[in-house]
C-alpha cells in the first residue's frame, strides 16, 4: 500500500471515529461515554482511537472543532452593533438547526464538574471578543461593560431558545423562529447600546 493510500485509509478511519463519537457523546455525554462505546459504534479497534486522538478528552474537543468548521463566519470588522448581532444570532440559530448533536454535546458539557478541560480552543469566541472591544471603542457598546461578559451574554441569549421552552426550537414554525430571533437582536441591541445611540 502506498503512502497516499495509507493516508487515505487513516483519514477514513478518523472520520468514522469522529462520526460515531459525535452520536454517542450527544446521546450519553462525556462521563456517560466510554472509549469502548465509541469503538463498538465505529466498529474499529480500541487502540486506533487512542492512536488518532490520544484520549477521550481530546476526542471530545476534536468532535466540537470538526462541527465548528461548518460554522458560517464572515469578516465583521466594518459591522455596526446591530449588523454584528444579526450575524451572530441568525448564524448561530441556523447552525444549531443544522447540527442538533453539537448543541446536545454543549448541554452535556455544562453538566461536567471539571468542564474547563473539555473547552478546547475556540477562535470564533476570540473573534467576537475583538469585535465587541472594537464596538466599545466606537461607542456602539457601553464602555463600562466587560467585553468578555458581553460575548457570554450574547451567546446565552442565542442558546436559551434551545435549552428551555415547552417545545424544541428547531421544530417551531419558521415564522415564529424569525420573530424570536428579531426579539433577541432588538433586546440585545437596546441593552448593550449607550442610551443616546439607540435607534428604533
Amino acid at each position: 500500500m502506498t503512502k497516499k493510500q495509507l493516508r487515505s485509509c487513516a483519514d477514513k478511519t478518523r472520520h468514522i471515529i469522529l462520526e460515531a463519537a459525535c452520536k454517542i457523546f450527544a446521546k450519553k455525554g462525556f462521563s456517560g461515554t466510554s472509549i469502548n462505546d465509541i469503538s463498538k459504534a465505529a466498529k474499529v479497534n480500541l487502540n486506533l482511537i487512542y492512536h488518532h486522538f490520544g484520549s477521550k478528552e481530546k476526542l471530545w474537543i476534536t468532535v466540537k472543532a470538526e462541527a465548528i468548521k461548518n460554522y458560517n463566519t464572515v469578516d465583521c470588522k466594518n459591522y455596526s452593533l446591530k449588523q454584528f448581532l444579526q450575524h451572530i444570532v441568525i448564524n448561530r440559530t441556523e447552525f444549531f438547526n443544522k447540527h442538533p448533536d453539537f448543541l446536545r454535546i454543549l448541554n452535556w458539557q455544562a453538566l461536567e464538574p471539571n468542564q474547563e478541560r473539555l473547552y478546547g480552543l475556540c477562535n470564533i469566541f476570540d473573534e467576537w471578543l475583538n469585535h465587541v472591544k472594537r464596538l466599545q471603542q466606537a461607542d456602539e457598546i457601553r464602555r463600562n461593560l466587560d467585553p468578555y461578559l458581553v460575548v457570554i451574554f450574547i451567546l446565552s441569549a442565542c442558546d436559551g431558545a434551545y435549552r428551555s421552552g415547552p417545545e424544541k426550537f428547531e421544530t417551531i414554525k419558521p415564522v415564529r423562529q424569525k420573530k424570536y430571533i428579531n426579539l433577541i437582536i432588538d433586546g440585545l441591541y437596546r441593552m448593550l447600546s449607550p442610551k443616546d445611540k439607540i435607534e428604533d
